[in-house]
């Protein structure tokens, strides 16, 4: 999990960072977040926060162990390079977005030594290895009434209300995860009369009050895990356990937790999109 924004000071001043949307590390070199996070880009500004947790703090500690307080190693900010948005993303105020889906290429590679809680996630390839986590023959078959979780520093009430110091600009100050059942493309549509899941480009989960993903969530990633079939919930602690990124945090209603699930963008659509344009 990633945070992606802009540095708005550099100089003798401390630079300020103001983020706005979330992503997911796919590699070394690119992140995926959403189209519609970059309607606006300024290149030179534009960075990416890896391996952060609490963005206030300079360091992310817990206390409670007898050896004394455990840190995870500082976080990585890194420029971005470039930004390559999907070739037909469409969108304007009032309208859904379409192709919802961008990659960054960052301009230094992670450096993975640093951090050996940083790791990539999967995307959905469609390999054998992948249904035998899920348990199950496709994704379409595996993925409805399970509780995906949605992840990202997005706002977590309808104050809208932003956190702010001398240093971070952010909706939230911690990472944080829901878990959103998943929905069938009828039933999105029921929520959704004017945008149309039929072509299996996006999938919505959530409509329950409360729990949500919301305004600065945008761009991150909904993921799976291995499955309980008869609770439908993920298995996080087994030995095949490992995080496949089924969506991309795209829209939603903008009271957020209102009952009406979130809208992502299907990640297993655009596996030869991504690969095309990871050079």
């Amino acid at each position: 999990m990633v945070i992606i924004g802009r540095v708005e000071q550099i100089g003798k001043r401390l630079p300020k960072y103001e983020y706005r949307c979330g992503g997911s590390l796919i590699n070394k070199w690119y992140v995926l977040t959403a189209g519609h996070c970059y309607l606006n880009p300024n290149l030179p500004k534009e960075i990416v926060n890896v391996g952060d947790y609490n963005l206030k703090e300079r360091r992310d500690c817990a206390d409670g162990f007898t050896s004394g307080p455990s840190c995870i190693p500082d976080n990585q900010i890194i420029k971005v390079q470039k930004i390559i948005t999907h070739e037909d993303f469409y969108y304007r105020r009032g309208s859904d977005p379409k192709n919802d889906i961008t990659l960054l290429k960052l301009a230094t590679k992670v450096d993975m030594d640093k951090n050996k809680y940083i790791k990539f996630v999967c995307l959905p390839l469609g390999l054998p290895e992948e249904f035998r986590v899920i348990r199950a023959k496709d994704y379409m078959e595996a993925l409805v009434g399970i509780r995906a979780n949605a992840v990202g520093w997005g706002y977590t009430d309808l104050s809208f209300t932003s956190t702010e110091t001398q240093t971070v600009k952010s909706a939230t100050d911690i990472l944080q995860v829901v878990d959103l059942p998943i929905l069938s493309n009828s039933k999105c549509e029921e929520y959704y009369g004017s945008v149309s899941f039929a072509d299996g480009k996006r999938v919505c989960a959530g409509a329950e009050k409360g729990k949500d993903s919301c305004k600065g969530d945008s761009g991150g990633p909904l993921v799976i895990n291995r499955i309980n079939k008869r609770l439908k919930n993920l298995i996080t602690t087994h030995e095949d356990s490992v995080w496949i990124q089924i969506g991309v945090t795209s829209f939603g209603s903008s009271a957020c937790g209102n009952g009406k699930p979130g809208v992502y963008t299907r990640v297993s659509e655009y596996i030869d999109w991504i690969r095309a344009n990871i050079k």
